[in-house]
């Protein structure tokens, strides 16, 4: 028969596990579905558990160490709410972490600069390209200032190299717009060597 007591700090640092089980479960008298796990290891942890659908749902809420006793006992408390609506707990945080994730991979978008992400690109499609239009690429948004493997001086900044240093969402048409003139004074139209089925693409550079 399940007896339950009102758990208290002390209680919960000296109630043990039965002899004989891999664990026992001190159920709450205070609030409904509230408990404290001890293993035959010594380890403590708070739960909660309710039935769902006709199902029996167990939810670890954590470790006695780290919560206290009336933050757990509050959590055990939020958790009925949900199922009193109906909604798994579990699937709830699952939910939460997904967009959470999301939240942090757009973040990190947000923050990718051209330039990273136009060398990610070039090397994602070199196994479909020829050296030489790989090499066109590359030269097209190189910052330039290395030593020529033939003949002397320095190499130059490729076109899109001015726009490097900028964050994809700072990439707009009128950024762009304000580039174009400034490559159109300095040089003349250029564009990569395209070859037989490879698509168009960013990589042309002619602002005429």
């Amino acid at each position: 028969m399940t007896t339950k007591l009102t758990l208290t700090t002390a209680r919960v640092e000296n109630l043990p596990c039965e002899p004989d089980k891999q664990q026992t479960i001190h159920w709450d008298a205070k609030t409904p579905g509230f408990g404290l796990r001890v293993t035959s290891a010594g380890a403590r942890s708070y739960i909660f558990e309710s039935r769902l659908f006709g199902k029996t749902l167990r939810v670890t809420i954590g470790d006695a160490r780290a919560w206290e006793l009336g933050r757990a006992r509050t959590e055990a408390s939020r958790l009925k709410m949900l199922v009193n609506e109906g909604k798994d707990p579990r699937e709830v945080k699952a939910e939460q972490r997904q967009a959470l994730e999301a939240r942090r991979e757009e973040a990190a978008r947000q923050d990718v600069l051209f330039g990273q992400a136009w060398d990610a690109y070039i090397q994602e499609r070199k196994p479909f390209w020829s050296e030489r239009h790989f090499r066109d690429h590359v030269q097209h948004a190189s910052e330039g200032g290395v030593a020529r493997k033939r003949g002397q001086g320095l190499t130059q900044a490729g076109p899109l190299a001015a726009l490097r240093a900028l964050r994809l969402p700072d990439l707009t048409g009128p950024r762009i717009a304000q580039w174009c003139p400034r490559r159109s004074r300095t040089e003349p139209p250029r564009r990569l060597n395209r070859e037989p089925g490879v698509e168009a693409d960013a990589a042309m550079v002619d602002c005429g």
